[in-house]
């Protein structure tokens, strides 16, 4: 499962709990997000409302995102069905979780710019402090505006949040991902044999490009500098977007989920790179979106300026920038603490040339 070029070991992987985590991310920032496939939605939207917040509380909190993308990493490949998973998760060690845990609070710290006490692993057993650390958080907006009580609990308590992890995951597989799974699972195995059979060299900011088709993101994102090893997880949900995760914590080891739609397969008899043209166009099929790259098109604008031109909240805009980011027909450049963006002309373009090379040249 391996290619290896250069310095650095480039690995190809799937499994049924990355899968699972995955998925229950998507669903998590459905209402946060456009782009994603449209099951993300629908599955949200047909999810009873004590199952929808369940998920909410664990994975929008960023703690339960962090730690289950660590445990879907780190779970051995022979886990192929969830009563194997539950049974796995029971042997997790409380430390871990618990180290886990305080590396995520002093991350999402770091973010918010705030004068916190020291995070140490004493923090979490000081439910007074704890809280304080997470109310704090959320008036920085790092983390959601909902009632910390469940939250203060689980990170206290290893076993408290692993139970609630084990109610999560089993309810999402019985309601709605095990038929989805099952149609999903041959698109991931393709696709990461499309790209075992590949040989990646460069940097990893080259190599994450060659595979995703986008450029290493620039927000909560580790150096690359030490980056020895990289692990590209397929997903079918994931529309534009790619997740990294800092698996070793020091930036040696980056796992990478990326789209595997546009390589699982499909065989292009008329040449043309599907891949590059179907993102941009998603981007475009929006009428708030075509105003808004209207409004750009002659000069950089910062996120509230494009707010102030639009009939849209912000959060409405924003959602529709990350979008139009992900899929390369804007540009993002950050100053002073404020976001500007610009039309990709090289990105639109390359999508010109390539509608017009769809036109019928017979007379």
């Amino acid at each position: 499962m391996k290619s290896t070029g250069g310095s650095i070991v480039v690995e190809f992987k799937r499994s049924l709990l990355q899968s699972l985590v995955l998925d229950l991310s998507f669903v998590s920032l459905a209402e946060d997000y456009e782009g994603f496939d449209q099951w993300v939605y629908s599955t949200r939207a047909a999810m009873a409302n004590d199952l929808r917040q369940d998920i909410d509380r664990l994975l929008i909190s960023t703690f339960g995102n962090k730690l289950l993308l660590h445990l879907a990493h780190t779970a051995p490949d022979s886990i192929d069905n969830v009563p194997g998973i539950i049974r796995w998760l029971g042997t997790i060690d409380a430390e871990w979780i618990h180290d886990c845990n305080v590396s995520t609070l002093r991350k999402l710290a770091t973010y918010a710019k705030s004068n916190t006490p020291e995070i140490s692993r004493d923090l979490l057993d000081d439910e007074v402090k704890l809280r304080r650390v997470l109310e704090n958080l959320q008036k920085a907006s790092i983390i959601p505006d909902f009632d910390l009580g469940p939250l203060v609990a689980a990170l206290g308590n290893a076993e408290e949040m692993k139970a609630q992890i084990v109610y999560v995951l089993t309810r999402f597989w019985d309601r709605h991902a095990e038929s989805e799974y099952a149609r999903c699972a041959p698109l991931e195995t393709r696709s990461v044999e499309h790209f075992q059979r590949s040989t990646f060299s460069g940097t990893a900011k080259a190599i994450f490009a060659d595979v995703t088709g986008r450029d290493y993101p620039l927000e909560h994102v580790p150096e690359t500098n030490q980056t020895n090893r990289m692990i590209f997880v397929p997903s079918c949900h994931c529309g534009p977007y790619v997740s990294v995760l800092d698996l070793e914590k020091d930036g040696s080891t980056l796992v990478i989920s990326y789209n595997c739609r546009p390589t699982a397969g499909i065989e292009h008899q008329t040449g043309l790179p599907i891949e590059e043209v179907f993102p941009p166009l998603k981007a475009l099929s929006d009428e708030s979106r075509l105003q808004i790259l209207s409004i750009v098109s002659s000069q950089e604008l910062y996120a509230q300026q494009i707010v102030d031109r639009m009939n849209l909240s912000q959060s409405a805009v924003s959602r529709h920038l990350r979008l139009m980011v992900a899929c390369g027909v804007l540009r993002e450049r950050k100053h002073e603490g404020m976001k500007f963006y610009t039309v990709n002309d090289e990105i639109l373009g390359g999508l010109i040339r390539h509608l017009e090379s769809l036109r019928s040249t017979s007379e």
